[in-house]
Parts: structure tokens; sequence; C-alpha cells
């Protein structure tokens, strides 16, 4: 039989572990959204909520040669996530993909 701990194949080997990050006042929205993205076969960290935000919308942060991964995660989600280059301010989850959500 299959191995079950192996990645779906839908998802490529170069998508960074991604941060669920809540921004929005929905509790447990980034719990749920971690949920989902590793039933996809995505790598999660413990979701968490983001303390300080100006950020409104579901977003998706990239660091330099990430943007593909940040399209296929964005694309998982349902494709409402807007992709942004990482602001240098951003400092959480430093070694994978922020996605921050703030609504369903």
């Amino acid at each position: 039989p299959a191995s079950t701990t192996s990645a779906s194949p839908s998802v490529s080997a170069d998508v960074p572990q991604l941060c669920v990050l809540n921004a929005g006042s929905i509790s447990g929205l980034a719990s749920e959204v971690t949920d989902d993205l590793k039933a996809k076969g995505f790598q999660t960290a413990e979701p968490a909520n983001l303390a300080t935000s100006s950020i409104t919308e579901n977003t998706i942060f990239y660091d330099s040669g990430q943007q593909k991964a940040a399209e296929e995660v964005a694309k998982a989600l349902g494709g409402d996530a807007s992709i942004d280059e990482r602001p240098s301010s951003f400092t959480e989850c430093s070694d994978g993909l922020p996605v921050i959500v703030v609504t369903r």
C-alpha cells in the first residue's frame, strides 16, 4: 500500500512551510485554514494570531523566488488571497510563507 506520509502530488516540493496567521476577528480561523492546507498536502506550522496588523484581506507574503509557491497556496485557498512581496518589517514566519487570513 502507498505510504500516507508522502505529500500530495499536487503540491510542489519547493513550497516552504506555511504559517497561517489570523489577522481577523473570526476565532479559530487560522486553525481551520491550517487543517485545510494540511489536508491538501502542504507543510504547516502551528497556527497563530497576528497581534499587530494593518492587513485587511487574506494575504500571502513571499520572499524572493517564492512567488510561484505563494500562487500555489492562493489557489489551494480558493484564489481569493492577494499575493505580495514580504515587507521587510514583517518578521513572522521567517523561514516559510506567511498566510494571513482575515475572512473565510
